[in-house]
């Protein structure tokens, strides 16, 4: 699946004790409105930085 949450600096893995993986964005604690587990997959986001990007958070 192609979705920008890959390559985000942001982006978390979590899996669940069943084996579930889902992307978990950190940005969704300290930006309102900035969805915990956006639905996939993500073409455009604002919160989107590669980790080769500076935070501006």
């Amino acid at each position: 699946m192609i979705t920008l949450c890959r390559a985000c600096r942001h982006m978390k893995t979590v899996r669940s004790a069943r084996g579930s993986s889902f992307f978990l964005c950190g940005l969704a604690f300290v930006k309102p409105g900035m969805p915990k587990s956006p639905p996939q997959p993500v073409r455009n986001c604002a919160g989107f930085a590669t980790s080769f990007q500076k935070e501006n958070v």
